[in-house]
């Protein structure tokens, strides 16, 4: 948990690809990294999650929950920073969601925050 951002973006599931395009700019400025778009449930459940590339790939009118990566890593926001990095490393991620024990949406860790972890332990 002491590792991850709360600067990350989430839409709707139920949003289309130009209503997540529209609410991205509107919430991107003062943030950093922001590789992916975490799609949510109404009770901020992480459902989902769409790459920039893919999310500007994809035509207007279709749906995030058509396009978004179903079958999500992700990690919990006690797991020890040890083990997350091995799974970014594993999983060759940009970012990894952190979720609470409801699944919630808390967090990001990006590689970066990653890769000065690993040079510590080192």
């Amino acid at each position: 948990g002491k590792l991850m951002k709360t600067e990350f973006i989430t839409v709707q599931k139920y949003f289309t690809v130009d209503e997540a395009i529209a609410h991205f700019r509107m919430t991107v400025n003062n943030k950093k990294n922001i590789h992916y778009i975490y799609a949510v449930n109404q009770d901020n459940v992480l459902c989902g999650v769409v790459s920039m590339k893919e999310l500007l790939a994809a035509e207007g009118h279709e749906r995030i929950n058509k396009i978004m990566v179903k079958d999500i890593i992700s990690v919990d926001t006690d797991l020890d920073q040890e083990d997350v990095a091995k799974i970014v490393e594993d999983k060759d991620l940009l970012s990894v969601p952190v979720v609470d024990e409801e699944h919630r949406m808390a967090g990001v860790v990006h590689v970066d925050d990653i890769l000065d972890v690993v040079q510590k332990e080192t």
